[in-house]
């Protein structure tokens, strides 16, 4: 059984780099391999809750 049913393949591979960038070891931001960052929110036990773009979204 096909799981992607319906989707067919084009035949490239599409590899996208990210590094993680960090603050007093810590992790802060992401970048991303189109060039955007994205920003890393935490709760109080330093756990990452959430990703956001440098606008907040």
């Amino acid at each position: 059984m096909n799981a992607l049913k319906g989707c067919r393949s084009t035949g490239v591979i599409e590899y996208i780099e990210r590094a993680m960038l960090y603050a007093h070891g810590a992790p802060v931001a992401v970048n991303r391999g189109s060039g955007s960052r994205g920003y890393l929110g935490t709760d109080i036990m330093g756990s990452t809750r959430s990703v956001t773009d440098s606008y907040g979204v």
